[in-house]
């Protein structure tokens, strides 16, 4: 099974650009399986050539003056493509978890196995605080408890269909989850 990943970054003005690169690089089980599109709209770039996996990121550098929103600098991103089997969207100020590809190719592998739909694996970032030097992270997990957020909480989001339909598919989707048992991140590696 091919596990080539391909990371789209946009990004506008962010000094945590060259972290996230070297966190999903460095993080990742499979290393010679990631390659990164970046877009970055900056007065000064990354030094992409400082990097030791250089030939893994096709980047691009415009003047954040001449910057249309994220979804264009996406739309240009997408001209990296090349062979790579699964596309990763991701926001230029992301931290990576260990063995974060294997992970989520289980998970996807799980999904694939298991539904009987195309599904798209989507999530929002945690908050994280980085010290003066970018050297180490914090998650933030201060106001998790004022807002009702519990280790246990389901997060849905859906689109406008038909209310019927939306019953039915999170009934389904609730009664796969009840019986499923995660799989290990490393069965796969």
């Amino acid at each position: 099974m091919s596990m080539k990943i391909f990371i789209s970054i946009p990004s506008y003005q962010d000094p945590l650009l060259l972290e996230t690169l070297c966190s999903a690089y460095q993080n990742a089980a499979n290393k010679d399986n990631i390659s990164f599109g970046v877009c970055e709209q900056a007065n000064h770039g990354i030094d992409v050539e400082s990097l030791k996996f250089q030939d893994r990121v096709e980047y691009e550098l415009l003047d954040p003056v001449m910057a249309k929103g994220p979804c264009w600098a996406r739309a240009r991103i997408q001209k990296f493509l090349n062979d790579e089997d699964y596309f990763l969207q991701i926001d230029s100020h992301t931290i990576f978890a260990k063995n974060w590809d294997a992970i989520l190719l289980n998970y996807y592998s799980w999904l694939e196995d298991n539904l009987e739909n195309n599904f798209v694996i989507t999530g929002y970032p945690r908050e994280f605080k980085p010290n003066k030097e970018l050297t180490s992270f914090e998650l933030n997990t201060t106001h998790k408890d004022t807002l009702g957020i519990t280790s246990g909480m389901l997060r849905i989001s859906m689109g406008l269909e038909d209310i019927t339909d939306l019953w039915a598919d999170l009934t389904k989707a609730l009664d796969q989850a009840s019986a499923w048992t995660p799989p290990t991140a490393l069965e796969h590696m």
